[in-house]
């Protein structure tokens, strides 16, 4: 892996989260101008700009890319801009605003974090609304679901007493849940492909491993080589 370049934005500042759209285009939100910017990887343009009305700051795509969700903290709805037509569809109620957000296994429901409270919120996607909110051992940071749908993760840390989990909640009913305690605050996850684990990113660079079934920490972690590790990959060959 090489850098090829860099992408110009402009007046476009404070660019955060990314995807692929199913075409190859480059999906960016840009927090300080409201707004999802869409880049031709060809030619290294902006192709296409879509206002928010708010900072879009964290993008949620449905598994056949054709729908994708924005979350922007402190403001209390979810953004839905259907990718082919590069419209902006809907806005989703919430109580209050959120933190990261994920699309269930099956399409079928949307995954919310609370922006300051220890709970998770469930929107039915076709009805566009709130339909259950779980409790969280302490405040969510990025929800996640393993390969074959049975669990929804969720990051949560305690900033008081500077304490990291892992919640792990079982898909078919969210209330019963296990948590693993970290040592730091965790960012990222990603489930592996064996279907048993998942890798943890904290704030101070450590990639911890948890079983899933065992709801522990097992050997095989390692370190990001600096801090504040956002974002895990699995890159395919």
């Amino acid at each position: 892996m090489k850098l090829v370049g860099h992408v110009d934005l402009g007046l476009y500042f404070g660019p955060h989260a990314l995807m692929t759209g199913p075409d190859g285009m480059i999906w960016v939100t840009v927090d300080a101008n409201c707004c999802v910017v869409v880049l031709d990887p060809a030619t290294w343009g902006i192709e296409h700009t879509i206002h928010l009305e708010v900072p879009g700051h964290f993008l949620a795509p449905k598994s056949d890319g054709s729908t994708v969700y924005f979350s922007a903290k402190e403001y209390p709805f979810i953004c839905e801009v259907d990718v082919n037509s590069k419209e902006f569809r809907a806005k989703i109620p919430l109580p209050v605003g959120a933190q990261a957000i994920r699309v269930s296994h099956d399409d079928q429901r949307l995954y919310v974090g609370h922006l300051n409270r220890p709970l998770l919120h469930v929107i039915d996607r076709a009805a566009r609304q709130v339909v259950e909110t779980v409790g969280l051992t302490a405040m969510p940071g990025w929800p996640f679901v393993t390969q074959d749908g049975s669990l929804v993760l969720v990051t949560t840390y305690d900033e008081l007493t500077d304490r990291g989990f892992v919640d792990l909640l079982d898909a078919s009913d969210l209330k019963r849940r296990t948590t693993v305690e970290v040592s730091g605050e965790p960012f990222h996850a990603l489930p592996l492909q064996d279907g048993e684990h998942v890798l943890v990113a904290l704030a101070s660079g450590e990639i911890v491993k948890v079983h899933l079934d065992r709801a522990e920490l097992v050997p095989g972690g390692f370190h990001a080589a600096g801090e504040m590790p956002e974002m895990l990959l699995n890159m395919s060959d």
